[in-house]
């Protein structure tokens, strides 16, 4: 039995060796120096990776508490404010001078999948009065919005990955996080019990006079999901879902979800004029979104990568899963499980914690 991964897997070297040296040197709970938070005395062993910024939700800054359940907010899921969105669809944007050139590449292909799926266009800043700056700060974090004049968004060491990148840019576009909707306690479960010490705020849900949801269902798959077990202070869920089989699945995207897509068409208007359909090309690009999506889920032998430069697959032989994890802290992992850049080696080191156990 074979599994092919792709070559594209050197992409995520870096946090693949880092996965691997924490789980093989770190085995006393103490986190690397990778993540820019400091975990309470008490609960060291689990983490989510925007808890302890201090930022409302993890990663959000800019946030009033008073308005959030108030009648005159700014946001949601996607703004209810109108005016706080990009006009036409054009972010400008600064970057840090801090970013080498790989992270710029990282950041610029980001951009680009924004413009492949959606009528979004990040455009470097000339003299626009509104614009992000991106800057390599501590952590990963954006206000929700156009917030007006010089926004900030910080994606710091160990946030210049595709997913947090396209994650942070969408808050920015308007987005909160999925688990903040006002109907989702019909389709998650939240365990409080076991949530750290100080961080149940962490789960408020937004007031339903600042929300709009677009007529789009609740999306288990959006790249705004947190994950299971996110800000536990046990390694336990802190999420669960009401339809079976999905708990493991919010929190793991690594792409948009096709909700994802169509909710930032349908803020953004980047339909035909007088229509509810997308244009062609956008449409094209959903469907396409989709199939990757449902190619993730599957629990296959082959696992490919969609890269615009190469979709070579290599083989590499699989090591039969046992009833054990090989490190105490595989729990601290469990969001990468289903990623397919690091299949292998949660397969090898975490098959308990990966459900890989037979």
């Amino acid at each position: 039995m074979c599994v092919y991964v792709s070559r594209n897997i050197y992409k995520n070297f870096y946090i693949l060796i880092f996965i691997f040296n924490y789980l093989l040197y770190k085995g006393d709970g103490q986190l690397s120096s990778i993540y820019h938070y400091t975990i309470p005395e008490e609960v060291k062993t689990h983490h989510s990776k925007w808890m302890e910024s201090g930022k409302f939700q993890g990663d959000i800054i800019g946030v009033n508490e008073a308005i959030l359940h108030s009648s005159k907010g700014i946001m949601y899921n996607a703004l209810k404010n109108k005016q706080l969105i990009w006009p036409n669809g054009k972010v400008p944007y600064v970057l840090d001078e801090a970013f080498s050139p790989s992270e710029v590449n990282e950041l610029l292909k980001s951009f680009s999948t924004y413009k492949k799926f959606t009528c979004i266009r990040f455009v470097k800043r000339s003299n626009e009065k509104d614009y992000l700056n991106i800057i390599k700060g501590y952590g990963c974090y954006s206000q929700v919005g156009r917030t007006g004049g010089k926004q900030e968004i910080s994606l710091g060491r160990g946030c210049l990955f595709h997913e947090i990148i396209i994650h942070e840019l969408m808050h920015s576009l308007g987005f909160w996080h999925e688990h903040s909707r006002f109907d989702r306690n019909e389709h998650i479960k939240i365990i409080w019990d076991n949530i750290l010490p100080g961080m149940k705020s962490q789960f408020d849900i937004i007031s339903p006079a600042l929300q709009d949801t677009q007529g789009e269902p609740y999306d288990y798959k959006s790249i705004m999901h947190y994950d299971s077990t996110a800000f536990s202070k046990n390694g336990k869920n802190t999420i669960e879902t009401t339809v079976e089989g999905f708990t493991d699945v919010i929190g793991s995207s690594v792409m948009f979800s096709k909700l994802d897509i169509i909710k930032i068409n349908k803020l953004y208007k980047c339909y035909k004029e007088n229509s509810n359909e997308m244009t062609r090309e956008s449409k094209e690009n959903v469907l396409k979104i989709k199939k990757i999506n449902e190619k993730e889920e599957r629990n296959s032998k082959k696992i490919t990568y969609e890269n615009s430069n190469e979709n070579e697959e290599i083989e590499i032989a699989t090591v039969s899963p046992t009833c054990q994890d090989h490190f105490i802290d595989c729990p601290v992992f469990k969001s990468y499980c289903k990623r397919p850049s690091f299949f292998y080696v949660m397969k090898s080191y975490c098959p308990f914690t990966c459900n890989h156990c037979r």
